[in-house]
Order: C-alpha cells, then structure tokens, then sequence
C-alpha cells in the first residue's frame, strides 16, 4: 500500500474496537496531562503525520487474480454448503487478499498481518482524526487532526455463530505497552465486535465454520466442512 490518505468514509465503524481501544489510551493521555497545550504535544509524540507503510504485495498479477478467483469460489461453496478443501492462507496471500479483495476495502488502509507459528499479529494504522468519534474528550485535542495512531497489535482468532472475533492479546504503541489504567479492561476483548465494525467485514466470514491459526497459516473452513470429512461420513 503506497502512503495515501484512505478515502474511505468509514467512521468509527472502520476500525472497530481497536479504535475504541486507541480513543481509550489517548484520553488517558489528555486527563494526565491536563493542559490542553501539555496534551496536544504528548499526542504528537505517540502518532505519526504518516500512515504506516505496508509492502505491496510480492505476488505477481496472474497469482493476485488466481487468489482472489479462488477466494470467491471458496466463499461461494462456503455460503452453498458445498464441502471444499479448507482454504490455507500464509502471509503474503493474507495480506495480498487485505490489499486488493472488494471484500476488505473498510480495513485494507488500516492493517497487515503476520503469521508466524502459531501466533497471528499485524501492524495498524488508524486516522486519528476518526478517534475523534470515539469519545467525545478526544474533541478537545487539536493535535488528532491529520495523524495517524500506529499500533501492534497480537491477536488469537474464533469464530463462533459465522462471526469472526480476535481477540487481543497484546498491543503496543512507538515499543510502549499500554497503560496499566487500560490493559487489564482491553486484554482478550474482541477487537471485531460487530455491533462496533459494521457488517461489512462481518459479512464474509458469515459461512465459515473455522478460522484457526497454525503452522505459519490461516486455514479457513466453509459452513459445508471438508472433502476429507464427506469422505469419512461414508465409509
């Protein structure tokens, strides 16, 4: 993704609980420093004038279009109840579906993610002139307008009634971890919640039955199981 401003119009619905999450730190900010001059020059120190720079995708045009063919077909099957292969995605197909699928456009200039083992993690970039709609405290500092809170953030992944949840597990802001006033409310909160991000992003995984993280891989399961699992109900 090049360093463009997202011109989406996503409100608070775009980023969902982790906005919620960074309006949070940010208002802590402003009651401990108090001054509206004090605030604005430590809200400056814990954004950025820039989004975060993510990588565009190493896949080359025919593989882009193969993946993205095979997502909708996946999806497809998925929403049919037809069994199918698990569909495997290790980093670069993930991101690579973040960066160019119509069904990500509320978050493909917000996150990127890294799978490694077991662990799911990612970098987020959120404008905090959004943050702004969060809590109403956050009006007060000029200091939001035109930046960019950059967090990471590490995640477990379930899905449970066809909806996605992560969960976070740890987040850090500039190396820093969260404040001890926030971390104990905000550790193992789903940062999905779909009353918060909307149903868009909810929507596509709405017939998957199993979103699981293992072996540098997401594997995803559609609502019909496996190939594998047909086979065995017959024997």
């Amino acid at each position: 993704m090049n360093n463009k401003n997202s011109h989406s119009k996503l409100g608070c619905l775009g980023f969902g609980c982790l906005g919620v999450i960074c309006a949070l730190i940010l208002t802590g900010v402003l009651f401990f420093f108090g001054a509206k001059l004090a605030a604005n020059y430590a809200v400056k120190g814990m954004t950025d004038d820039q989004p975060a720079y993510y990588e565009p995708s190493s896949l080359s045009d025919d593989e882009i279009a193969r993946l993205l063919n095979d997502f909708e077909k996946f999806l497809t099957r998925a929403e049919l109840g037809i069994p199918t292969e698990p569909f495997e995605l290790e980093t670069p197909e993930l991101n690579t579906l973040l960066e160019h699928s119509s069904q990500f456009t509320s978050v493909k200039e917000m996150i990127r993610f890294n799978i490694e083992n077991n662990v799911l993690s990612g970098i987020a970039s959120i404008p905090t002139a959004l943050l702004k709609e969060i809590h109403p405290v956050l009006e007060e500092i000029d200091a939001l307008g035109g930046r960019y809170l950059i967090t990471d953030v590490r995640v477990t992944a379930k899905i449970s009634g066809g909806k996605l949840g992560l969960y976070l597990k740890e987040m850090t802001v500039k190396g820093k971890n969260l404040p001890s006033y926030i971390k104990p409310k905000l550790i193992d909160q789903n940062v999905l919640r779909e009353d918060v991000f909307g149903s868009e992003f909810a929507s596509v995984f709405k017939h998957i039955r199993s979103f699981t993280v293992q072996e540098s891989k997401v594997i995803l399961i559609g609502s019909g199981g496996t190939i594998d699992e047909l086979m065995n109900s017959r024997k």
